[in-house]
């Protein structure tokens, strides 16, 4: 992974681990799912998902060594990352890649991004996770440099949507050529998303999504209990402009105390 940071908590994105359960449950059935942490750090995105996903083989994986000493007590199955440890210990049903898929923050100070993470090596980590996603797998990829959308293997998947995800992370972003299109600013309601340069080819979706299925021929819109009509959460067709929908998705990110306190569990 490129992110060398291992900041890391329990339950960091409940929005899309509830969402990603939902639709395990209604479209895996009764398989014994495996599950891939890339970029595991000390372990404690490996414990959320065994409470998510009790009966799942969990596998995580890293490149620094003292956190892969600590998240070796979590009870999964642990190695140090690299795409032939990955094959090896692969394929998986659902692979997580939070905040790893980046250098945040020197990319935030960066004139450019090449020399930090260039898109060749965000490529590379992608093809590898792609290589080991069984077809009608789940991807997530949260708090990335670059947008999934413009990868090679972006063409083998659709996206997974929800109105309990507002967005797909704060961290700067730039698109393959190395232009910056985004700067992370940081405000009293959290980071956000300072648009320097949209291009005509990217929507709002592509600040949003953060969970794509292999293989999946159009958009899958997963809601949370009843669909209320006219709820702008729920509802994913909000206007065309991007800093609007941008500003009014975010709306969506409030419901993670709501989450939590629906489930004690998990915090």
């Amino acid at each position: 992974m490129a992110q060398r940071e291992t900041a890391t908590e329990y339950n960091r994105y409940p929005e899309v681990f509830r969402i990603v359960q939902a639709y395990a449950r209604a479209n895996f059935g009764d398989r014994h799912l495996r599950i891939l942490s890339f970029g595991c750090s000390h372990g404690l995105e490996i414990a959320t998902l065994k409470a998510y996903f009790p009966c799942a083989a969990i596998f995580g994986c890293d490149v620094n060594e003292p956190a892969l000493a600590t998240a070796a007590r979590m009870n999964a199955t642990i190695f140090r990352s690299s795409s032939e440890a990955i094959s090896a210990f692969g394929p998986f049903d659902i692979i997580f890649a939070m905040s790893v898929l980046c250098r945040f923050t020197l990319s935030k100070k960066a004139t450019t991004i090449q020399s930090i993470f260039p898109f060749t090596e965000f490529e590379s980590h992608v093809a590898a996770l792609n290589k080991n996603l069984l077809d009608g797998g789940l991807l997530c990829i949260f708090n990335s440099n670059y947008f999934f959308s413009q990868s090679e293997a972006f063409s083998h998947y659709a996206p997974v949507r929800s109105g309990l995800i507002g967005n797909n992370g704060f961290v700067d972003k730039w698109l393959s050529d190395g232009r910056r299109v985004s700067s992370a600013i940081k405000l009293e309601t959290g980071r956000e998303h300072e648009i320097q340069y949209a291009p005509d080819f990217l929507t709002d979706d592509d600040f949003c999504d953060v969970i794509f299925q292999k293989g999946a021929r159009s958009p899958v819109d997963v809601f949370w209990g009843e669909k209320p009509e006219g709820d702008i959460l729920f509802v994913r067709d909000i206007g065309p402009d991007l800093r609007e929908s941008l500003s009014r998705r975010r709306i969506a990110s409030n419901l993670k105390e709501q989450i939590v306190t629906e489930c004690p569990s998990l915090r």
